[in-house]
């Protein structure tokens, strides 16, 4: 971005259903549309996290909260985060945005917001990642295993192998349906269903 000076940090960046990259960076949000870079106004947060929602919607979460913006106007939604810390947002195939934070999920209907923590459903509140990429089910890495959510009822998975849940910070699945868990100190991992591989683990 040329109104930096010197190297400009990046706090995250996306690409949208129409195929544009976004960068929330220390001099604020750009769009490149694969001509130029434009600054876009009006957020509220430094997102450390993006999401494509529904059409045009992008979801950003930080600092200050989770907002959606429709490619023309900005909803911030500050009064509904559970934990200054988000860790993680999943927008669903069923239109529902799911986010992680230290203290549980907020997850959004398009018209309402629920919580989900311990007392309905999570094995532990720390929710470190949540993805759909694995199947059609939402996944929830908590510090203390998976929470596997069907769209009705919530399954289990507290032990694979030698993974250590609370240093997983990312979770996918390969088109030959291997899954792939990075982690925070271990390496990565893969999983075939029945084996659990230790990938790039180096020696500390």
């Amino acid at each position: 971005v040329e109104d930096c000076d010197g190297p400009c940090p990046i706090f995250s960046c996306n690409i949208d259903n129409l195929g544009n990259v976004w960068f929330d960076s220390a001099e604020g949000l750009f769009m490149y549309d694969g001509i130029e870079y434009l600054s876009i106004e009006g957020s509220s947060v430094q997102a450390s996290l993006m999401e494509n929602g529904a059409g045009n919607d992008i979801w950003f979460a930080g600092y200050g909260g989770i907002e959606v913006y429709n490619g023309i106007s900005w909803e911030l939604y500050d009064d509904v985060i559970l934990d200054s810390w988000i860790t993680s947002l999943c927008y669903d195939l069923n239109g529902h945005l799911w986010c992680g934070t230290n203290n549980g999920i907020a997850k959004f209907d398009g018209e309402n917001w629920s919580t989900l923590t311990e007392e309905n459903g999570l094995l532990n509140n720390e929710v470190l990642c949540i993805s759909q990429e694995i199947d059609e089910r939402v996944w929830v890495v908590t510090t203390a295993g998976i929470c596997i959510f069907n769209g009705s009822e919530w399954e289990y998975i507290d032990s694979l192998g030698e993974i250590d849940f609370s240093e997983v910070t990312s979770i996918n699945k390969t088109p030959e349906g291997i899954i792939w868990f990075s982690t925070n100190g271990s390496g990565a991992y893969s999983y075939d269903g029945v084996t659990v591989q230790n990938i790039f683990k180096g020696d500390g």
